[in-house]
């Protein structure tokens, strides 16, 4: 109770919104959710809140993690700034994210937004098959300088392997049995990428937790890893996260 008390000190003013011609059917739509008692169930993770078929409830379970993420990834935020500390020291200037689809969304908003912090490396993301955004990120990629992020939540994305596969025979050619030095994992326990990551030697694999789909992970390992190579401020993204979520809890009322 005392952590979030605290977390709604911090919080940002209210947001008033114009609902323009559209107030009873949103107020209508709030009352519903409230009958429904849709908040504490959204947080229970009950899957009746969204579906009736019993087949479906597992897959359900199964993508709802979000919702914890950001108070789990508080535990992680100094060993993330270590790592970066120590990619940076190992030489790396620059890291490259071959990802698809939910993986490398959020990496590529934060190299957008935040470009890089001094002492840190330079992000860019690789997220198309067209040969000229292959050909352009293995221009910029200095084998020498650039640390090689693969996402992929499934561990076995072909795209993502095939950028893999790609750019780690390059580096083969130049470090020989060195070469997944030059690279780390984010993926979910267990897949394929984890024993690939084995198999080469990667210098680490980060394991997200496996019940955040792709497009909900911005405050997980796939958004935080990138965040903090690029020295981001890691506890104002996950502070933020953290008060969002305590003003949406279930004790806040509808019209709140």
């Amino acid at each position: 109770m005392a952590r979030r008390e605290a977390l709604l000190e911090q919080a940002p003013e209210r947001q008033r919104l114009s609902l323009g011609d559209a107030p009873r059917p949103v107020v209508e739509a709030l009352k519903s959710l409230g009958r429904q008692q849709a908040p504490s169930r959204l947080w229970s993770v009950d899957p009746t809140l969204f579906t009736s078929d019993p087949d479906q409830e597992a897959s359900i379970r199964s993508r709802l993690g979000w919702l914890q993420s950001p108070a789990r990834m508080r535990a992680h935020l100094d060993d993330l700034s270590s790592f970066s500390r120590e990619m940076y020291r190992a030489g790396f200037r620059r890291a490259l994210l071959l990802g698809m689809g939910g993986s490398s969304l959020c990496p590529e908003v934060l190299a957008s937004t935040y470009g890089s912090t001094p002492g840190f490396l330079e992000l860019r993301i690789l997220d198309s098959t067209d040969p000229d955004a292959v050909n352009h990120a293995a221009e910029w990629a200095d084998l020498e300088q650039t640390l090689f992020i693969v996402a992929s939540k499934s561990g076995g994305t072909i795209e993502v392997r095939s950028f893999e596969a790609y750019f780690f025979e390059r580096c083969k050619e130049r470090f020989g049995d060195e070469a997944g030095t030059r690279f780390i994992a984010i993926t979910d326990p267990g897949t394929s990428l984890v024993e690939l990551a084995r198999q080469r030697g990667y210098i680490r694999v980060f394991e997200n937790d496996p019940n955040i789909g792709g497009r909900y992970s911005a405050v997980s390992f796939f958004g935080l890893v990138p965040a903090a190579l690029i020295g981001a401020d890691l506890e104002a993204l996950v502070g933020d996260a953290e008060r969002m979520a305590v003003g949406c809890a279930p004790v806040v009322p509808s019209d709140d």
